[in-house]
């Protein structure tokens, strides 16, 4: 793909995963086009690779479609990204420095207050999850950072995705299930601040577990996002 073409697959993709572009919703290559000033030659190559990252639907007949979730292999990712993310935190713990623990906790406090805010009358959930699923990814940025091993993380989420879309939508889970993975990330920083790499296998575990136990809930309340 040429640099173009990668910025806006990166921009469709983006808004898939955050859920702006919703399983089902039709893409038509004319109003991609437009919106981003190009030809509709490289939008295809563009819906072409969605398809191949399984975000999108092409049918000749009826048209491109985002597509909806599939769960199948979400188990088997979270099972690598849990041995890898172990080995990567290993390593920060043995070069791991207080001002890598205090943007660490940094974080953590954000991720609080946004949970507070969850906890107010009529306030968008929709945006609070958004902001959730940027303070996770920023977390985890600075973990896989502080190691030395940003671009291990950068190929995980290259491998799947889909997978991103999952996470992003365990944000949407109940308010219980994300105070939880709150306290789960407090759990990480301390195993990092007391070097324990006993507990930190089970602390990891349970952490990228978590979401295939409270995504049923969101398959209730939003059957027509799944297949």
């Amino acid at each position: 793909m040429t640099k173009d073409s990668l910025a806006i697959y990166q921009s469709i993709s983006n808004d898939i995963i955050t859920m702006k572009l919703k399983p089902g919703d039709m893409l038509k290559e004319i109003e991609v086009a437009n919106k981003f000033n190009v030809s509709r030659t490289p939008i295809r190559d563009v819906f072409k690779r969605l398809e191949y990252d399984k975000l999108l639907d092409i049918h000749s007949q009826k048209g491109s479609f985002v597509s909806k979730i599939n769960l199948e292999g979400i188990t088997d990712m979270m099972y690598v990204r849990t041995q890898v993310e172990i080995s990567v935190i290993t390593e920060l713990i043995n070069v791991v420095n207080p001002g890598n623990i205090a943007t660490l906790q940094l974080i953590i406090d954000d991720q609080f207050r946004l949970l507070n805010m969850m906890r107010e009358p009529n306030c968008d959930i929709q945006a609070l999850s958004s902001k959730f699923y940027e303070l996770d990814n920023y977390f985890h940025e600075q973990i896989y950072s502080r190691a030395g091993k940003l671009s291990v993380l950068k190929q995980l989420n290259s491998i799947s995705p889909s997978f991103s879309r999952f996470r992003y939508l365990t944000f949407l889970r109940e308010e219980k299930q994300i105070e939880e993975l709150c306290y789960l990330h407090k759990k990480i920083l301390n195993c990092i601040e007391e070097k324990d790499l006993v507990t930190l296998k089970d602390v990891v575990y349970s952490h990228n577990f978590s979401g295939i136990i409270g995504i049923e809930k969101v398959r209730e309340k939003h059957p027509e996002f799944f297949e």
